[in-house]
């Protein structure tokens, strides 16, 4: 009797892990299917349930049950992206990216700049998957297009930047964080700019072409972003 009872608890223990990582796979599905289809058709053209059909979902209500609404999908997105941008990048993904020379850096503020956008660089190389994707989603997202979202997302990105914005502010000499924070988003956007141009051509050019592309506009982007920091010309 005892061991039939540690058999039913035993079943009705897993029973909720079960339903829990498949509640969580369903989520990560439904959050990369948006990722897709909020970059291809834009923030606004987009439905939940197009979302969840997308994804193979049999129940149209799985993506409100799930997130709520479309703001939330969003938001969830954006740190699924942001969480992406967090995660150290391997040397050998980052040598194929040339953000380590610098034609007028004499104190170093190139080197901070390259690990900052490092990680959104090399973020279609080290996901392939969705990589692309997120890149362009995030250049609706600085342009606008999300609303309300764009504001807590810049407000998460600048909590990041706070450290670098120290680290430079103490290798440039500069000083004045909203003239550094300037900079900065100066510098994010330029370089998503770059990237998401690079993205949105990629049906249109062949993969080398497009990885040589913009593999050789953000190192160059970066020398000169460097070079308004640290108030030096060209050498």
């Amino acid at each position: 009797m005892l061991r039939n009872r540690r058999r039913e608890t035993g079943m009705s223990e897993a029973a909720p892990r079960g339903q829990a990582e498949r509640a969580e796979e369903t989520r990560d599905l439904l959050v990369r299917t948006a990722i897709r289809l909020f970059a291809e058709k834009g923030v606004n053209g987009v439905s939940l349930r197009a979302v969840g059909e997308a994804a193979g979902q049999k129940n149209t209500a799985a993506v409100h049950y799930h997130f709520g609404d479309r703001d939330r999908l969003l938001m969830a997105a954006v740190d699924r992206i942001l969480a992406a941008l967090a995660e150290p990048v391997d040397a050998g993904t980052a040598s194929l990216v040339r953000v380590d020379r610098a034609f007028c850096d004499r104190s170093g503020i190139h080197a901070v700049l390259a690990a900052l956008f490092l990680p959104m660089v090399t973020l279609p190389l080290r996901h392939p998957a969705w990589g692309s994707d997120a890149v362009k989603l995030l250049s609706r997202v600085v342009t606008g297009e999300a609303g309300q979202i764009a504001q807590e997302f810049s407000e998460k990105v600048n909590l990041h930047n706070d450290r670098i914005i120290d680290e430079l502010s103490a290798r440039s000499g500069l000083t004045g964080r909203d003239h550094l924070a300037a900079r900065l988003d100066f510098a994010f956007v330029s370089i998503l700019a770059v990237l998401a141009s690079a993205e949105f051509l990629r049906p249109l050019v062949g993969e080398t072409e497009l990885r040589q592309r913009y593999l050789a506009e953000v190192p160059q982007l970066l020398d000169f972003v460097a070079c308004g920091f640290g108030g030096q010309g060209y050498a």
